[in-house]
């Protein structure tokens, strides 16, 4: 990723233990509670990038998104802050991950004051994570 001028807004929030991002404009809304709707498609943001713990509580919070397949909740593992960041911020993916991160959906790291984050590709995770429902029978 090249370096670029400028500013975006960020949904920051956790899967499992990590800091994560999602551009905020594909945030419709957050919602908190146990309660599903079968209209849109329930996605764990943890298990999706391979960062859930076993025996981890179930998400309390459902970010709203929307993508280019549609709306999802997304379970978040924290609160949800909307932080408006520099563009600069936004790194290439150390070789170590740079083979699996864009696969399952993490496009780049952001660099913040208080560390380093994995900055989410909504449209590319969710279509994996689909696709892994289908090949292991889920609906």
């Amino acid at each position: 990723m090249a370096r670029y001028a400028g500013q975006m807004e960020i949904a920051l929030t956790r899967a499992g233990h990590v800091a994560v991002a999602v551009p905020a404009d594909r945030v419709a809304g957050v919602r908190r509670g146990e309660g599903d709707d079968d209209e849109v498609p329930r996605l764990s943001l943890a298990s999706c990038l391979g960062l859930a713990a076993p025996g981890a509580r179930p998400a309390s919070r459902f970010l709203q998104v929307m993508t280019e397949g549609g709306a999802y909740e997304l379970g978040v593992d924290g609160k949800v802050e909307i932080r408006r960041v520099e563009l600069a911020s936004l790194h290439r993916l150390p070789e170590l991950v740079s083979d699996l991160g864009p696969r399952i959906g993490i496009s780049g790291l952001l660099e913040l004051d208080d560390g380093l984050v994995f900055f989410i590709d909504l449209d590319v995770m969710t279509r994996w994570a689909l696709r892994d429902r289908e090949v292991r029978g889920e609906s």
